[in-house]
């Protein structure tokens, strides 16, 4: 099952752990590679906000969207955040994994993302086209987040922090994105096991190699699995994973300040099914749910100013996301032969913000 994380703007440059479902360690080294491609959405918006007490108390009176009109910044004291992102960002991974005994295991992770327009055909489902045709005359209605009036197949990132700091990425951006480290640990308890319920712990470290955030972050997961065998070659899985980052736990004063929470928390709900069969092949399927913490603290959104081209009811959506946990539905399948095994999923955007809206992936695993 290949890494589900969204291709976010901000988050591909740090450390976001994926959950580990596996319910023991792997029976031998092997090589895995992964390629997500996410259509990201995000016009422009500019965020302002009172640096006096008293003004921040009154635009806090107001609803978010009347703010602009009964502050300006121009006048009174503030301090701006603004983003905006177009394009497919496409994130890369590769890795190592190593057994350790039996009841451990170690991960070694480079990754890596690019950013394009996504022109059919190096993207389909993940073309503002597609997208389009599908709101268009499937679900969503007529160019309900203003790609068409903006243009299709754009790419750019533009985000600047509170302190003035800023990330900029344009077409044909490729970059080496940082290294990770797991460490997993699956305690063996007889009386669990034999009623189907397995447990997992992991540690992560992460660093993140961009100049934008060259930084090191620590991570923690647990997950809780129980599997039953509805036939002898079937098995049916339900998961719990829970998790927590803490980021730019090390860094340089100059790192963009991409989140100003300095631990975020994510979890993540599996249901798949399993089948074994002969010649050491197996086929599997199922669903994950996912929620990522916000990247900023919800009460700075109580005073922030937002302005902005109003075209659509979502034209706040590149600033009002980041103050809001992220969650998403995805599809996965997998296909293993021997010692290969191919995988491949599908990422919807449950809250609508666009970051990414559509996303899919591919895994390749191979034994050693």
């Amino acid at each position: 099952m290949p890494p589900t994380s969204a291709t976010h703007p901000l988050g591909i440059l740090t450390l976001r752990p994926n959950p580990n479902f596996r319910l023991r360690p792997l029976a031998s080294p092997n090589l895995n590679f992964t390629v997500s491609s996410g259509n990201v959405w995000l016009p422009p918006v500019t965020a302002h906000y009172p640096v006096v007490e008293a003004d921040r108390q009154y635009v806090s009176q107001f609803a978010w969207h009347e703010r602009e009109y009964k502050f300006n910044p121009e006048d009174r004291p503030s301090r701006s955040m603004a983003l905006m992102a177009d394009g497919v960002i496409r994130h890369y991974q590769m890795g190592l994994s190593l057994p350790l005994a039996e009841d451990q295991d170690v991960e070694l992770t480079v990754r890596a993302f690019s950013l394009d327009g996504g022109r059919p055909p190096w993207s389909l489902l993940t073309s503002d086209r597609f997208i389009e045709w599908f709101h268009s005359n499937v679900a969503g209605g007529e160019d309900p987040f203003a790609r068409k009036h903006y243009g299709f197949d754009g790419a750019g990132i533009h985000f600047t922090d509170q302190r003035g700091n800023e990330i900029r990425m344009q077409a044909g951006e490729l970059r080496l994105d940082g290294l990770d480290a797991a460490y997993h640990y699956y305690p063996r308890w007889s009386g669990l096991n034999a009623r189907g319920i397995y447990l997992s712990l992991t540690g992560r470290m992460g660093l993140s190699t961009t100049r934008w955030n060259p930084s090191a972050d620590l991570g923690l997961q647990g997950a809780v699995h129980y599997r039953v065998q509805p036939g002898p070659r079937s098995a049916l899985s339900v998961a719990f994973s829970t998790g927590i980052v803490s980021q730019q736990l090390l860094t340089v004063a100059s790192a963009v300040q991409f989140s100003d929470k300095p631990v975020r928390g994510s979890g993540a709900l599996l249901l798949r099914y399993a089948v074994q069969t002969t010649n050491n092949r197996s086929f599997s399927a199922g669903a994950i749910v996912t929620r990522e913490g916000s990247y900023y603290r919800r009460a700075g959104f109580d005073y922030a100013v937002l302005s902005g081209s109003r075209i659509t009811t979502h034209w706040a959506m590149a600033i009002a996301h980041l103050y809001e946990p992220r969650m998403a539905g995805n599809l996965f399948a997998a296909y293993a032969a021997g010692r290969i095994s191919l995988s491949v999923y599908l990422r919807e955007d449950i809250l609508a913000a666009n970051a990414p809206d559509l996303q899919v992936g591919t895994g390749l695993q191979i034994g050693l």
